[in-house]
């Protein structure tokens, strides 16, 4: 129909009419909510998808689509509540799962990020290459800064062990020295013991 051809004008005047004759429907709510998410106003999609969801409280549907619109708006929770109201009234939306990835990710939890783009892999979603990579890059940019920090141990352990043989060679020499010093002084000592015992004995 209209809004498979991106037609928003028709189609929006076509669930205009359809809730002009059925105030209640629930999916006219929905497309007319998708409509207007796909023409970029959140805020008119996110009223049409409460609407659905009051007149059908389990439309999976509208609670993903809401979800995509909060995260639009970077409401990443409310997103992620309502992509986990999908999953429980749809364990298999893969899309749920995606998106509910997707999120996590942009609040910086990149484990659960990965848990959920796993379980949509797993359904059946196709995961861009671009998504992948940019789950990766933390795991990357973490793999880095230990490495770098890894690599700043091993350096002051090198300059550690560097500056404790030093130390131990000049303690040795010092032990040296000091010990040849007090050899002497006591040679000298000696010596001079020797010497005035010599001179006690020498005839006057």
């Amino acid at each position: 129909y209209a809004k498979g051809k991106r037609d928003y004008d028709q189609a929006m005047s076509n669930f205009n009419y359809a809730l002009k004759l059925d105030s209640n429907s629930s999916s006219a709510y929905l497309n007319r909510g998708i409509c207007y998410l796909d023409m970029q106003e959140g805020g008119k999609a996110i009223l049409d998808f409460n609407q659905a969801i009051d007149i059908e409280s389990t439309n999976a549907k509208a609670y993903l689509n809401r979800g995509n619109a909060y995260a639009n708006k970077r409401d990443y929770d409310r997103a992620i509540s309502d992509y986990s109201r999908t999953i429980e009234l749809n364990a298999e939306c893969a899309e749920a799962f995606f998106y509910r990835g997707i999120a996590y990710y942009n609040k910086r939890s990149c484990e659960r990020a990965w848990v959920n783009i796993r379980k949509a892999q797993r359904l059946g979603y196709t995961i861009p290459q671009e998504i992948i990579n940019k789950l990766n890059q933390p795991l990357l940019d973490h793999l880095v800064q230990f490495s770098t920090n890894l690599l700043i141990i091993l350096i002051f352990l090198r300059a550690a062990h560097f500056l404790i043989l030093k130390f131990i060679h000049f303690y040795l020499n010092l032990k040296v020295l000091s010990t040849l010093s007090l050899l002497f002084k006591l040679m000298t000592f000696t010596n001079f013991i020797n010497f005035n015992y010599f001179l006690i004995f020498i005839p006057i």
